[in-house]
């Protein structure tokens, strides 16, 4: 299994034998600045999402 050391000193990957997937995407706060609202606006615009 490959880890990303640069993350984070404390997250620790662990692997698990699950049948289970989780999506990925950016994380932001509900109450973003308006620049992070106009780029998830233009994400979403470029990857028709």
């Amino acid at each position: 299994m490959t880890t990303d050391r640069n993350v984070n000193s404390r997250l620790k990957a662990l692997p698990v034998d699950w049948n289970y997937t989780i999506p990925f995407g950016p994380l932001h706060a509900h109450g973003s600045a308006v620049t992070v609202k106009r780029f998830l606006s233009a994400a979403r615009a470029v990857f028709s999402l």
